[in-house]
């Protein structure tokens, strides 16, 4: 059931990290994951490593994020974790970017033993380390970072137990290579989550006068080229069987 939330909520960036995550794990151990994971990769990290943060706060033990161009903000980092911490300190509920309670806090997948062992400052001083010593220059034991990740990913290779994405897939291009490469991350017994938003994004034709969240498959190719030409991060409109296809 979703409802609305009233009262103060903190930053977007770590509310939404926390949303995402928390609908990540949520979703997947109803789908038979056993959690924690040992190790959780993910792809299109942004411009904080939130979803990071959720994940070791979890009671994962490494974290590995990836992005072709850096967005990574290393000065946000600090306030991120500390917003993080309290929503799992109070154990809140995931909020919607619509203000909703769209998950409440999943206890029987991140335990109070989990908890106490990833929330006291010893943890939480070792998690600011391994964020603000710059994980993409010198990689902690929990925590890993490459942008662009084009040569060094095949390190990682085998490595990884959950590989996931957020809002990400849907500017991918060559999704077949990309697709390969999060089967080449997997260990044996090894999971992916993707997030994949659908939707036009702007890029429409109307229907009857009417604008649809689908109007952009109403495109013809030429047409297409002409309202994507010159954006630099545009959508590939393949649809979820294309995708479904690839993870398996």
């Amino acid at each position: 059931m979703i409802r609305k939330v009233s009262g103060p909520v903190l930053p977007l960036s770590a509310r939404r990290a926390y949303f995402q995550f928390m609908a990540h794990i949520t979703k997947s151990t109803k789908a038979g994951v056993e959690w924690p994971v040992h190790t959780f990769t993910e792809f299109g990290v942004g411009t904080t490593l939130g979803i990071g943060c959720c994940a070791l706060i979890s009671g994962v033990r490494r974290y590995q994020g990836f992005d072709l161009i850096q967005h990574l903000n290393l000065d946000e980092q600090d306030s991120t974790i500390s917003d993080i911490l309290s929503l799992f300190k109070n154990k809140a509920p995931a909020i919607n970017d619509q203000g909703q309670i769209a998950f409440e806090f999943p206890s029987q997948i991140i335990s109070e033993s989990i908890l106490r062992a990833t929330t006291p400052s010893k943890f939480i001083c070792g998690l600011r380390k391994g964020v603000a010593s710059d994980a993409s220059k010198r990689p902690s034991d929990w925590i890993s970072y490459a942008a662009p990740y084009d040569q060094s990913l095949p390190e990682y290779f085998g490595t990884s137990d959950y590989v996931m994405s957020t809002a990400t897939l849907e500017h991918v291009e060559d999704l077949s290579s990309v697709y390969l490469q999060f089967h080449e991350l997997l260990r044996l017994g090894g999971v992916m989550s993707h997030s994949i938003d659908l939707r036009c994004h702007g890029y429409k034709k109307p229907w009857n006068q009417e604008d649809l969240w689908n109007g952009h498959w109403l495109l013809t190719e030429d047409e297409w080229g002409t309202v994507t030409a010159g954006h630099e991060y545009s959508i590939n409109r393949a649809p979820a069987s294309q995708h479904l296809s690839l993870i398996h």
